[in-house]
């Protein structure tokens, strides 16, 4: 008797779901009024207010490789705000840390691609393509951070690099103060002499690898992402970088002495993608120029107690600061610019950045 219970209720069960089938497919709706209301409530309704970006006519995917909470995170953030202020809420930036879109040179080839808004490098990454960018990698060009930025944004400089960035695929958004880079290893570095046999990573310039290379060290070229594993794993024995990114990406973890060698100050920059930015309405332009400039001034300001915030993990991570003969490193290196020079290779138009680069400088210096 159960059993036939229990069949039964399956055939009752079964005939009303072929029904309501059935009734549904014979339902026919009038789908251009489907249409219309659809339509109406979409233009009735407004953006959640705790969603981000929602109303935003475009948005900027912005790559670096660096963790969120970090130098570079806070530049990244600092555009945000800033950018999303200025357009209204039409733009909307969306940060990728963390390498998660690949390495600086991938992120930069996407973006001259069209196929990523924004990312953050160097100056002297741009070398790959604007070749004559190289001499961003001469060593001791300029005594501080604020020299630097006024050389770079001077009228007759700015307008070269921003022609040649233009004509690459790429848009100059940000030059951002990133100190002087200095030798991280596991051994203090204070002369010439103690470089020799020391492997150091560096960027893909090879002029700035002939600086380190004169400087004493054997440079390799490695994507900054791979750093802590290559010091852990020993294929490079130290690295050349700021302060606040040895201590942003932990890297007192696998090198303990920090040495002044002052080498480089080198702008890092915020490059967005010459496709996107020319798709923008001219008053978006001006929106994403603006927020770009605001954002470089504030960086000068809160940069200097950041490192300084970032001397003090390191310190208490166990790095021991050395200060390094710098005259030593300086004579060493002195023969970088009539070697550059001397290169086939050479771009002919590199003296002529160069020439303006040191116009400015004096012309800032009140030489």
């Amino acid at each position: 008797m159960k059993r036939m219970l229990a069949l039964l209720m399956v055939f009752v069960m079964t005939a009303a779901m072929a029904a309501c089938g059935n009734a549904a497919q014979n339902e026919t709706p009038d789908t251009d009024k489907a249409a219309e209301d659809t339509q109406t409530e979409t233009e009735e309704e407004e953006p959640a207010a705790d969603s981000e970006g929602a109303g935003a006519e475009y948005v900027i995917r912005y790559a670096f490789t660096s963790p969120q909470n970090s130098q570079v995170g806070r530049i990244a953030e600092g555009f945000k705000e800033r950018v999303e202020e200025l357009s209204g809420g039409r733009i909307t930036v969306e940060m990728y840390p963390d390498a998660q879109l690949g390495d600086k040179a991938a992120n930069l080839e996407s973006v001259r691609a069209g196929e990523l808004e924004m990312c953050d490098a160097s100056a002297s990454d741009m070398s790959s393509y604007c070749p004559r960018w190289s001499v961003f990698s001469f060593p001791y060009m300029f005594d501080n951070s604020r020299e630097m930025l006024d050389v770079v944004r001077s009228e007759e400089v700015f307008e070269k690099l921003d022609a040649d960035t233009t004509a690459a695929g790429f848009k100059i958004v940000t030059f951002a103060d990133f100190g002087s880079r200095n030798v991280f290893a596991n051994k203090a570095i204070r002369t010439p002499e103690d470089a020799k046999g020391i492997k150091i990573r560096v960027m893909n310039d090879p002029i700035l690898a002939k600086t380190m290379e004169l400087m004493g060290f054997s440079a390799i070229s490695l994507g900054w992402s791979e750093v802590y594993t290559a010091m852990q794993q020993k294929t490079i024995d130290a690295l050349e970088q700021n302060e606040a990114l040895c201590a942003d990406n932990m890297l007192f973890e696998v090198a303990n002495t920090y040495s002044y060698t002052e080498q480089f100050r080198i702008p890092g920059i915020q490059y967005m993608s010459a496709k996107f930015f020319d798709s923008l309405p001219e008053d978006l332009k001006e929106a994403v120029i603006q927020a770009g400039i605001e954002n470089e001034e504030s960086i000068y300001e809160w940069f200097p107690e950041y490192n300084q915030a970032s001397i003090d993990v390191l310190k208490e991570n166990g790095v021991e600061f050395v200060e390094a003969d710098k005259e030593a490193f300086k004579e060493a290196t002195a023969s970088i610019k009539d070697y550059y020079f001397g290169l086939d290779t050479t771009p002919d138009d590199a003296q002529e950045l160069y020439d303006a680069m040191m116009a400015a400088r004096d012309e800032v210096r009140g030489e």
